[in-house]
């Protein structure tokens, strides 16, 4: 479970965050290789424009 307030995490048990009192929520697990995928991308751009120029 993650506090979206206090970007603190828990076990799945529990209902509260413990530091500020929100309820918290599941995190999707799917969302997280998007941010990796798009560095990488960007990564592979930038390494093409700086052999082609």
């Amino acid at each position: 479970m993650y506090c979206e307030n206090c970007d603190q995490h828990y076990p799945k048990d529990q209902q509260f965050c413990d530091h500020c009192g929100q309820p918290l929520v599941k995190r999707p697990l799917g969302t997280r290789w998007i941010p990796w995928m798009i560095l990488g991308i960007m990564f592979a751009t930038g390494l093409l424009i700086w052999l082609c120029l």
